[in-house]
């Protein structure tokens, strides 16, 4: 994660004097280090994170049918979407579990990256989150200025899935995409 903020968290008052606060922080960061991440986006089209995310416009966008991804990945798979606060999210004195806490810690962000919208995919363990359907992926989006061998192997692998591949193309001010071969 490329924001260090993240993570972050307060406690409520309640949550301090049950006396648990920093017995428990330690379990939520150890929490917290276990579980793997999938980030995910709302948007393919945003040019600030094809520039962060995808190498300068060199890279690709994986488009999901997120009904199909959900069916398509194992049942202890969390999809959240992240909430964007001036504050990190509140722990309180409640009964929520160790994991649900370091969740929820994990689902948050200060509103300056609100343009992001994303969404995050929570794993109970770091490692793959891998679908049994290759049908969830609905569509490839290429930067434009992907290297032809990687536009030809990608549209090569692609084709064999009968998953489209579009590219972008840069306009003044304004990108599209269109169709590959």
């Amino acid at each position: 994660m490329n924001d260090p903020m993240e993570g972050m968290h307060r406690e409520s008052l309640a949550y301090i004097l049950k006396g648990k606060s920093k017995e428990e922080r330690r379990k939520i960061a150890d929490e917290k280090a276990k579980l793997g991440i999938a980030s995910l986006s709302e948007v393919f089209d945003h040019e600030p994170m094809w520039a962060h995310y995808a190498d300068q416009f060199k890279g690709m966008v994986v488009a999901y049918s997120t009904s199909k991804l959900l069916k398509a990945l194992p049942s202890d798979v969390d999809l959240v979407r992240m909430a964007y606060n001036e504050a990190p999210p509140v722990i309180l004195g409640n009964g929520a579990s160790i994991r649900d806490k370091a969740k929820l810690t994990l689902a948050t962000k200060t509103v300056r990256w609100m343009s992001e919208r994303e969404w995050r995919l929570i794993i109970p363990e770091n490692g793959r989150a891998e679908y049994r359907d290759v049908k969830c992926v609905y569509r490839v989006y290429l930067g434009s200025r992907v290297s032809p061998e990687a536009e030809e192997k990608i549209c090569t692998e692609m084709k064999a899935l009968k998953i489209p591949v579009v590219k972008m193309q840069v306009d003044k001010y304004q990108v599209g995409f269109s169709s590959v071969r």
